[in-house]
């Protein structure tokens, strides 16, 4: 079985991150929290008291939590990584090979304490990947591109050799919408299935600030309004709105929020509720 998990990095408030979202899920704050001086493989050096590993259960996903290493190039907002686990090592290393094309080995494949075969990588378009053996889980995630999202789904739809998907709805197409002639073309939506997980695609709207790495959006889907509310209400607390909560031609509710952490949530009333 594969497994598409997504990782939250922090520079040393990961612990004030798991129980803000903890506070935010309604879930307990994790007791086996293992910090950088706990590492079986050797402690970190400069790192004591900053968390290696921790995760949190929400909406049925395993999200997990860490702090980059001290001194590291962080960048909030681009804190976001998106785990793939897979049995067969040969196809880690086929998709870990394929993802480094034009891109950057950040971690090459190799053992670690937790895994017999793991390494990170980012892609050409600025999005980290860890890859993993192991067996298990899944969710869904929005990644967002500046006019190149067709490039990014051939480059993905080859990665992962599936075919590409041929419901393409450009910034023209969308129903209610007018988002002016400068779009025409950019794409509004586009998904893909990787490894279980209903991977979105989207062009940022023309003249957006867009920053690469900074690219990915969790998704929220319930069927309770007012959970969505509660939960858009508890994420704002310190952060910033992108879109308020309202009906679109998609969602009898929608809005999207980036948290007092970085972390873009896009959250939406749906028939079935959903794991990102």
């Amino acid at each position: 079985m594969k497994n598409f998990d997504v990782f939250l990095n922090f520079d040393g408030d990961c612990r004030a991150a798991i129980e803000f979202y903890a506070g935010v899920f309604g879930a307990e704050i994790p007791t086996h929290i293992m910090t950088y001086d706990q590492n079986p493989d050797g402690a970190w050096a400069g790192n004591e008291g900053r968390i290696l590993y921790a995760s949190l259960p929400i909406f049925g996903c395993n999200v997990m939590f860490s702090d980059c290493p001290a001194g590291s190039n962080y960048v909030k907002g681009a804190n976001i990584d998106l785990a793939l686990g897979a049995p067969d090592a040969s196809e880690i290393r086929k998709i870990f090979d394929a993802l480094a094309e034009g891109g950057a080995v950040v971690m090459p494949l190799g053992k670690t304490f937790f895994s017999e075969f793991f390494g990170t990588v980012t892609d050409k378009f600025g999005v980290t990947w860890q890859l993993y053996q192991d067996a298990k889980k899944g969710f869904d995630v929005f990644l967002n591109f500046d006019g190149d999202c067709r490039a990014a789904l051939d480059f993905y739809a080859g990665v992962f050799g599936l075919e590409i998907p041929t419901d393409i709805m450009l910034y023209e197409q969308g129903p209610e919408c007018e988002f002016g002639k400068e779009n025409n073309g950019r794409i509004l939506h586009a998904s893909l299935p990787l490894f279980g997980c209903n991977a979105m695609f989207s062009d940022c709207p023309a003249g957006s600030n867009y920053v690469k790495g900074t690219n990915i959006a969790l998704t929220l889907g319930a069927s309770s309004a007012d959970e969505i509310k509660n939960i858009f209400a508890a994420l704002e607390n310190g952060g910033k709105i992108a879109m308020p909560l309202g009906k679109t031609f998609f969602s009898e509710l929608y809005g999207m929020l980036i948290d007092k952490f970085g972390i873009t949530w896009q959250l939406t009333l749906s028939q079935e509720a959903s794991a990102f």
